[in-house]
């Protein structure tokens, strides 16, 4: 999947992989990946058509929205990267 200006995220498949217990529990979380949004509720609104679902704790959901992967691994949406990254740079 390339993002933004040239950014380019891959995944690849791991046999017999267990979803993280998030928060917490037996089988930890993997990698922390969060992306900047200008809309919370927007961008958790298009979610399902990528087959994401909303993680049942939300921690702070006025800034950070937690979701699942269909494999069950937690992801993040957040405005407050998206605030840094549109920042003009020197």
């Amino acid at each position: 999947m390339k993002l933004g200006q040239g950014l380019w995220l891959s995944t690849q498949r791991v046999a017999d992989d267990r979803p993280p217990e998030w928060p917490g529990g037996g089988v930890p979380q993997q990698v922390s990946l969060d992306l900047a949004v200008d809309d919370l509720d927007t961008a958790e609104d298009a979610a399902p058509a990528v087959e994401a679902r909303r993680a049942a704790t939300q921690p702070s959901p006025e800034r950070w929205r937690v979701l699942l992967d269909p494999a069950g691994h937690p992801f993040s949406l957040t405005t407050l990267l998206s605030r840094v990254v549109s920042a003009p740079h020197p």
